[in-house]
């Protein structure tokens, strides 16, 4: 007497239920992945346009202090206020009068303080999170301890999805004619 041992393939309630854990697991493991990655790229690009910001203030005043020096080597009328401002030199014909002032030609006005742009997603992850309810996701999926209890909890879905999908079925005794 021979036995046929035939595999079966999973029930369709057994695969549904085996895709279900698996877009389960994946929808709480890509966030856990790519959210930390987000938040870093955005404070880099924060980062890269704060440096921006102060190399174009320092080419700016770099183009003051060359105009100025260029001034002071070749425009007689510079010359002359400097040395009557630096030298006390004054002309016979001149009468001085005092003037204080707050404001001086030397003087750095105040830049005002320099807010970057926030990095954009993509219109896909902007119209998906959208959608979602207001909650503190990077207190979830940023937060190291969080988000390795969630990475295990999915990956252990993970594979139930996949054991439950590989599953072989008991086998059937069947004599052979």
């Amino acid at each position: 007497m021979r036995f046929k041992i035939e595999q079966h393939p999973p029930s369709t309630g057994t695969a549904m239920v085996s895709w279900a854990l698996l877009c389960l697991a994946l929808a709480t493991f890509a966030p856990c992945v790519l959210l930390p990655e987000w938040r870093a790229f955005q404070q880099a690009d924060a980062h890269r346009q704060t440096q921006q910001h102060r190399i174009a203030g320092m080419k700016a005043a770099l183009e003051r202090a060359r105009h100025n020096l260029d001034a002071l080597g070749n425009d007689p009328t510079v010359i002359s206020r400097m040395a009557q401002r630096d030298l006390r030199f004054r002309d016979r014909s001149e009468t001085a009068i005092r003037v204080s002032a707050g404001w001086s030609p030397t003087s750095v006005e105040p830049q005002p303080t320099f807010q970057p742009r926030p990095a954009v997603p993509p219109p896909l992850v902007t119209d998906i999170t959208s959608r979602l309810p207001v909650l503190n996701y990077d207190r979830v999926f940023c937060d190291e301890e969080t988000r390795l209890i969630i990475m295990c909890m999915s990956v252990a879905l993970m594979m139930l999805g996949l054991c439950l999908s590989c599953r072989r079925h008991p086998a059937t005794s069947e004599p052979d004619s």
